[in-house]
């Protein structure tokens, strides 16, 4: 992967959406006071280009990393500012940090739950998405879906007779 591309990119997208939602007051519409970067010098100068191309005025900084992956400064395209000796900063700094980590995590956990549900349930002909979803909502997990008798299948709302026939076999015959 490249990092510097990726943040490029997603910044290219997001102020794509700023132009298209430009004064409508809601999220897209409204420009950050400051983008703070999870990278460095490479980071902020693979970005700031994008923001002056752009004409707008934001401000940009990079977290750079000590050894131990800890934000040790923030640097803007000149330039580091150390901020271990003022704490306030820092922990202003660390906490956002993490939360940008917790919302990554929460993220990619999702989208994995979502691939493993498609590949399991779905690969059952029969069962789309939705009666993924609603197989999932009846019994909690694919465990028990797998373990439910014929009956039971056929109680999940919008299951039909064939499809949990379908289903019963499928876990059956592993």
């Amino acid at each position: 992967n490249d990092d510097c591309a990726s943040m490029a990119e997603v910044i290219t997208r997001r102020l794509n959406e700023y132009k298209k939602h430009q004064g409508d007051g809601d999220y897209f519409g409204r420009l950050p006071d400051l983008i703070l970067l999870d990278g460095g010098k490479g980071q902020v100068a693979a970005v700031a280009p994008i923001i002056k191309n752009a004409g707008l005025d934001i401000a940009l900084l990079g977290m750079v990393k000590d050894d131990k992956h800890r934000t040790r400064a923030i640097t803007d395209e000149g330039g580091e500012i150390a901020i271990k000796a003022t704490r306030s900063a820092y922990n202003l700094v660390y906490a956002i940090q993490e939360e940008v980590h917790r919302f990554a995590i929460g993220y990619h956990n999702r989208r994995r739950k979502k691939k493993m549900l498609g590949s399991s349930l779905t690969a059952i002909e029969g069962v789309g998405e939705t009666r993924a979803k609603q197989l999932m909502a009846h019994f909690g997990t694919v465990t028990a879906i797998s373990t439910a008798e014929l009956e039971d299948l056929m109680r999940v709302k919008g299951m039909t007779e064939p499809v949990a026939k379908k289903v019963y076999e499928y876990f059956r015959k592993r």
